[in-house]
């Protein structure tokens, strides 16, 4: 009786330690890919998944790099430009509590721009995003939701609400953007 649960012990204890090192792979390829994905090198990160064995996760990260291939054009700058400082200060920026300045903003005219020009259009919502973020943090303000090339922004008082919104337009004349739009 010994001899065979000393055996199965043993079985055991090596098909867990092979788990455990299954587990370890796989928590590997993840943060490696992740690291690419933060830095939005998708290229690096679908090198990373091929040189593995295809399993279940590679299916899986496979998909979400084809989906955002697929679906870049749409998501907000935040998500790629997370190290810039003012989109850090921002997040931290606790909301606005009693009562509070709502400001929206809109790019005129920004679904006919896009069909003429996306390429332009990208480069020039990226300078769009880091103007009012840049300001968003120097008035202190939360930004609530993105929505495209809208934003929705609270401040403390009609005062940095009124601030910033001046703020932006100053900043959007005076900023370089794409010669072909």
């Amino acid at each position: 009786v010994l001899a065979v649960d000393y055996t199965w012990t043993k079985s055991l204890a090596e098909a867990l330690q092979k788990e455990k090192q299954k587990l370890q792979d796989n928590i590997a390829l993840s943060e490696s890919v992740a690291a690419a994905l933060v830095q939005f090198d998708l290229e690096s990160a679908i090198r990373i998944i091929n040189s593995v064995e295809v399993t279940a996760q590679t299916a899986a990260l496979s998909q979400l790099i084809s989906n955002l291939q697929l679906y870049k054009p749409y998501i907000p700058d935040s998500l790629f430009d997370m190290t810039h400082l003012s989109v850090i200060d921002h997040i931290r920026c606790p909301p606005p509590q009693g009562e509070v300045t709502i400001v929206f903003t809109d790019i005129k005219s920004s679904t006919a721009v896009w069909e003429l020009s996306p390429d332009a259009m990208q480069r020039a919502l990226r300078t769009h995003n880091r103007i009012i973020r840049e300001w968003i943090g120097y008035y202190q303000g939360y930004e609530v939701k993105t929505i495209g090339d809208s934003f929705m922004v609270a401040f403390s008082g009609l005062q940095s609400g009124c601030g910033f919104a001046m703020s932006i337009q100053e900043a959007m004349l005076s900023a370089s953007w794409p010669c072909d739009l």
